[in-house]
């Protein structure tokens, strides 16, 4: 593999890691926004917990993607 197949792939890698972030962070917005109302204060820690902690999982998810095909 030449170096410009695997800029090809990290760029397809990080676009798709971009693209699945917003995807989930569009759902989860969704989801967290029906939990705090039903648990108020609770449900905002819980749900500021979850989102960033899928945020963190795909972000890092991202990267390994990324550093397996450079």
């Amino acid at each position: 593999m030449n170096s410009s197949d695997m800029s090809l792939m990290f760029a397809v890698a990080l676009v798709l890691g971009v693209m699945l972030l917003i995807a989930v962070v569009r759902v989860l917005g969704r989801i967290l926004s029906s939990v705090q109302n039903l648990l108020g204060t609770a449900g905002k820690v819980f749900a500021g917990m979850l989102f960033a902690s899928t945020v963190c999982g795909i972000l890092l998810t991202t990267i390994v993607l990324a550093m397996a095909s450079a």
